[in-house]
C-alpha cells in the first residue's frame, strides 16, 4: 500500500557426522572440496552465460547486467534474473542518476524490519525513469526479503517510488516496506498513486513487464469505502507504456458522509486492466490492487 513520505524528508551445520559417527574434521574437509568444486562450476557457468548473452549487441540485453549481491542465495539469484529478463529498464547500464539517494525509502532502524521480512535494497540494480512532461521520477528499487515467516529463504522483488514536482516542492510516495514478487508483477503489475494533482485528478502509475505498449484501467470494486460511492465514478484511464511504466490519471469523485470531516480520503480498490501489445493485440486482461482518492463532504 502506498505510504506518503513527503514530510519529513525521508549450515546450519551438517549432521552427517552425528548420523554416521564421522569426525567433524573429516566432514569439514569434505565440504571444503565440494565448495571449491561448486565455486568452479559457478565460475564456468557465469562465463558461458556472458559469452552467450553478453555479445555486445542491442538485442543481447538479457545477459547478466549487474553483479549479484555478495552471498546471494539461489532463490534470490533466480528472482533477480527474472526481473532482468522481463523488465527492460534493468537491462540498461546503471548511471549516477539511477543512484539518487533522495528516492530511497526512509526505513526504520534495522531491528524493526523483521515483521516485513527484513528487506534489503539491491542497490546495484536500482534504476530511475524520468517523465519530464509530468515532472515525475519513478524509482525502481529491487529489494530482497524473506516472503514467508515459516522459512528463512530470501527472494527478490520490487519496490517502487514516485516523486512528482520540483526540488523545491514535490510529493513522494512509495510501495515499501514489503516488495512485490516477480510472479505478481508479471500477472498483475504494480500500482502506485499520488495525492491530488491538477484539481480533481490524481496520478497513478502502473509498472508492467516487457511487451506491454498500452494499458487501459478502470476500478471495479471498492474496499470499505467511507461513504456510498460507485466504482464507475472514477472513470477509465488509458496510457501508453515507456520504460515499463504507464502513467494514468483518474478522477477524484465526491461522496457524502454526514459523520465524517470534509477532506480527501485514500481508498483501496481493485481495478480491471487490459494490457495491449505494440500491434494493438490484447496480451493480458487482469486485475490490479490500486489506491484511489475520494473527496468526502459532510453534507
Amino acid at each position: 500500500m502506498a505510504v506518503d513520505v513527503s514530510s519529513p524528508r525521508r549450515r546450519h551445520r551438517s549432521l552427517l557426522d552425528a548420523l554416521f559417527g564421522e569426525a567433524w574434521e573429516l566432514e569439514r574437509r569434505r565440504r571444503r572440496r565440494y565448495l571449491l568444486l561448486a565455486l568452479f562450476a559457478c565460475t564456468v557457468a557465469a562465463a558461458v552465460a556472458l559469452m552467450i548473452n553478453g555479445g555486445g549487441s542491442a538485442s543481447a540485453g538479457r545477459g547478466l547486467v549487474a553483479a549479484l549481491p555478495a552471498g546471494a542465495s539461489p532463490s534470490v539469484q533466480t528472482a533477480r534474473q527474472e526481473l532482468i529478463e522481463h523488465f527492460g529498464v534493468f537491462r540498461r547500464p546503471q548511471t549516477s542518476a539511477d543512484r539518487d539517494r533522495q528516492l530511497l525509502p526512509e526505513f526504520p532502524i534495522s531491528g524493526r524490519l523483521a515483521p516485513f521480512g527484513n528487506p534489503r535494497l539491491d542497490s546495484r540494480l536500482m534504476r530511475v525513469v524520468s517523465i519530464p512532461q509530468l515532472d515525475t521520477q519513478v524509482g525502481f528499487l529491487p529489494t530482497t526479503w524473506t516472503p514467508s515467516r515459516q522459512s528463512s529463504a530470501r527472494s527478490e522483488g520490487l519496490d517502487v517510488v514516485m516523486r512528482i514536482g520540483t526540488a523545491a516542492h514535490y510529493q513522494q510516495v512509495g510501495s515499501w516496506p514489503i516488495p512485490t514478487s516477480v510472479g505478481t508483477l508479471l500477472a498483475h503489475g504494480l500500482s502506485l498513486s499520488s495525492d491530488p494533482i491538477a484539481g480533481n485528478k490524481f496520478e497513478s502509475l502502473l509498472v508492467v513487464p516487457d511487451g506491454v505498449a498500452k494499458v487501459t484501467l478502470r476500478p471495479i470494486r471498492l474496499i470499505y469505502p467511507p461513504a456510498p460511492i460507485s466504482a464507475a465514478s472514477f472513470g477509465t484511464a488509458t496510457a501508453t507504456v515507456a520504460d515499463n511504466v504507464a502513467e494514468l490519471r483518474l478522477a477524484i469523485p465526491t461522496a457524502i458522509n454526514q459523520h465524517a470531516h470534509a477532506n480527501f480520503r485514500g481508498l483501496p480498490a481493485i481495478a480491471e486492466d487490459t494490457w495491449y501489445g505494440a500491434s494493438g493485440q490484447v496480451v493480458r486482461q487482469t486485475t490490479t490492487r490500486i489506491d484511489l482518492l475520494i473527496r468526502v463532504h459532510d453534507g
